[in-house]
């Protein structure tokens, strides 16, 4: 069957599930376009004043620095980027399971089991993609040549879309391509300690996982020379292993 895998927001205990896929493969979710628009619309930071039917659209910017994970249903019980206090609530958290001699005993869940059971599902009520980057179009319009990178705040690393071959280095652009810096981000969040069908073994170990995620106008980052552009190097990763896999 495989392994498959969701996307956790570590930060408000939310999963994302949209009529288009809730879990996936991580070669699926790599290579579709899955939820990427509306992730993109989530972790936007938005200007300072932003139109009022975009501030309060659903969701619009609510993941901005928020910590993020897709994780694997084969992964351990304690991922490395938990705290204390949630590695310590996720083994007080026990499931039956069957022995091979026929018994049960109680083990820990892992994450993914535990957000199944005591995460919400959030993304269902989503606009379509093409309403998605209209609205983004509405707040970050083209005539401002706006230039955004996907950050990680914790490690002060980004993704620049102009290393993955898109025409638009604004966030209403690369929000509705199936191919770009999305992809990029999706691949370094993705983290399982156990492999199964579909995995991507490259991207298994989590660079990005468990940390908080932004996408920010270029021109806002304050000290840019002192943040790490991993963008070539994740993106020959997924020319190599998806694309051209």
């Amino acid at each position: 069957m495989g392994q498959y895998y969701v996307l956790l927001n570590l930060t408000k205990r939310q999963y994302f599930a949209d009529e288009y896929m809730t879990a996936g493969k991580m070669w699926e979710i790599l290579y579709n376009l899955y939820n990427k628009p509306f992730v993109a619309r989530a972790l936007v930071e938005l200007p300072n004043n932003p139109p009022a039917s975009a501030a309060s659209a659903p969701r619009l910017g609510s993941w901005a620095g928020d910590r993020l994970v897709i994780i694997g249903d084969y992964s351990d019980e304690v991922p490395f980027f938990f705290t204390e206090a949630e590695q310590q609530e996720l083994k007080s958290n026990k499931v039956k399971v069957e022995t091979r001699s026929g018994g049960t005993e109680e083990r820990a869940m892992n994450l993914y089991g535990f957000a199944d059971k005591h995460y919400k599902a959030v993304g269902k009520e989503h606009l379509t993609a093409e309403s998605t980057r209209q609205e983004l179009a509405r707040l970050f319009p083209k005539g401002k040549k706006t230039h955004h990178l996907v950050l990680n705040l914790d490690r002060k690393e980004y993704l620049d879309p102009t290393a993955f071959k898109e025409p638009a280095t604004s966030v209403e652009g690369f929000a509705r391509l199936q191919h770009g810096v999305m992809q990029g981000l999706f691949s370094q969040l993705c983290y399982s300690s156990g492999s199964g069908g579909g995995d991507v073994e490259v991207f298994m170990t989590g660079r990005w996982a468990g940390q908080r995620i932004a996408i920010r106008e270029k021109e806002k980052i304050e000290d840019l020379d002192s943040w790490r552009d991993i963008s070539e190097r994740v993106a020959e990763d997924i020319e190599e292993y998806v694309l051209n896999d």
